[in-house]
């Protein structure tokens, strides 16, 4: 008898043992899923800061914010479009709020800023916009993924696509940071490759106003294109400046993605005719299913048209949404967590979408005309690009940076 109770007290202290072990992974399971979220809420990029929480938002209230059984908390902090800033706001999200993963981002100058830091603390960073180049190539870390593009990837695709279409001397003109010199760099590089000359490089600052130093360099004289990358408010003050300077009718504009940021009333009349290259395009002969749902969900929502930045937030938050089903939302199992990112297989509203080992998307490429307000036409697609281009990944890895070419391109060099 007194064997059997001593044996019982045992089985009861085991059975306790083992409660106490598996609480703490109870309770966790119950606990909600904290997102990071990085934007910008003023200064040039405050208006992609609307977009980039708006598509964000859209897909997770489509699911409920919840993912593998588990409610998801998104916690939102300003970057106010400062590296430093950004730095202490990625900080906070992870040490003070206990974040399991960051995402958003909207310059790629803040991207490169706080990917160390992230990738220090093995925290999942999956940028939404910011298409820093290196990031998911020469920098490459497996914490890091992206669902929007890389800077230079469709900028490669619009300087093919330039000199296939008789272009031969171009002036380029770009805001004066690191997405600039990406963006620009890939038409520079793939247009002089074929034979091109690229006339003038022409470096703006972040949130210039005045335009007319800048256009008074340009004329038909001198080359028979322009192309240009400027983000935000800035990319709607040079198109109306561009017009209202005379130049258009006389040298075509050509912008890397910046009709598809302002397709709202803000450039007006002066945006119509040109030609834009970009991933994502909310256009009437875009007719895949997902992109009609999400065109429909959110102008029902907020209104207005979805640009680029809306999609690639709205995928970013489905990759983590269909990562995190798989794995049951065990989330605190960063390494499960990566891998189950790694295979997750959707179609984007863009079209294709699928990741490289560089956990960077390969996807179509669109080139369309701006027939009329709200009225983007594809005119050719580009299927199935890659970062790289037409190089493999180590051929391009040895070559300068973009951003070290800055300057080189009008010499020769």
């Amino acid at each position: 008898m007194i064997g059997t109770m001593k044996d019982g007290r045992v089985m009861i202290g085991i059975v306790f043992s083992l409660l106490f072990l598996l609480l703490p992974g109870l309770a966790s399971s119950q606990e909600p899923i904290k997102i990071g979220y990085l934007s910008t809420s003023s200064g040039t990029f405050a208006a992609d800061g609307e977009f980039i929480r708006q598509g964000f938002e859209l897909y997770l209230d489509q699911v409920g914010y919840k993912a593998g059984g588990r409610k998801i908390e998104v916690l939102h902090e300003d970057d106010k479009m400062d590296p430093r800033t950004g730095l202490v706001k990625a900080k906070r999200l992870v040490e003070e709020n206990k974040v399991h993963m960051v995402s958003g981002v909207i310059p790629s100058s803040i991207a490169y800023a706080v990917k160390d830091y992230l990738v220090g603390n093995k925290i999942p960073f999956i940028i939404a916009n910011a298409g820093a180049d290196d990031l998911t190539s020469r920098d490459f870390s497996p914490y890091v993924f992206r669902s929007s593009f890389s800077n230079s990837q469709h900028s490669h695709v619009l300087g093919d696509w330039l000199y296939k279409k008789g272009h031969r001397r171009l002036i380029v003109l770009t805001s004066d940071y690191s997405a600039g010199y990406e963006h620009i760099g890939g038409v520079c590089r793939v247009f002089t490759n074929a034979g091109g000359e690229i006339v003038e490089e022409i470096y703006t600052p972040l949130g210039t106003m005045d335009f007319a130093p800048y256009l008074s360099r340009i004329s038909p004289e001198r080359a028979d294109g322009v192309v240009c990358f400027l983000g935000g408010v800035d990319s709607v003050n040079i198109v109306k400046q561009y017009a209202q300077y005379g130049l258009k009718g006389k040298i075509p504009l050509y912008s890397l993605h910046m009709i598809m940021e302002h397709l709202q009333p803000s450039m007006g009349e002066a945006a119509i005719g040109m030609v834009d290259c970009s991933g994502y395009m909310p256009s009437l002969n875009l007719k895949n299913k997902e992109h009609l749902d999400f065109l429909k969900a959110y102008r029902d929502k907020h209104g207005k048209w979805p640009n680029f930045v809306t999609e690639g937030a709205y995928v970013s938050a489905q990759l983590i949404v269909k990562a995190l089903d798989s794995i049951g939302g065990k989330v605190e199992d960063t390494d499960a967590f990566i891998k189950a990112m790694e295979k997750v297989d959707i179609v984007a509203p863009r079209g294709p979408f699928k990741l490289d080992k560089f956990h960077n998307p390969i996807e179509n490429f669109y080139i369309s005309v701006l027939k009329k307000e709200f009225n983007l036409e594809i005119i050719e697609t580009y299927p199935n690009v890659t970062q790289f281009w037409k190089w493999s990944p180590e051929e391009f890895m040895k070559m300068p940076t973009y951003k070290d070419m800055k300057g080189k391109w009008a010499k020769g060099k």
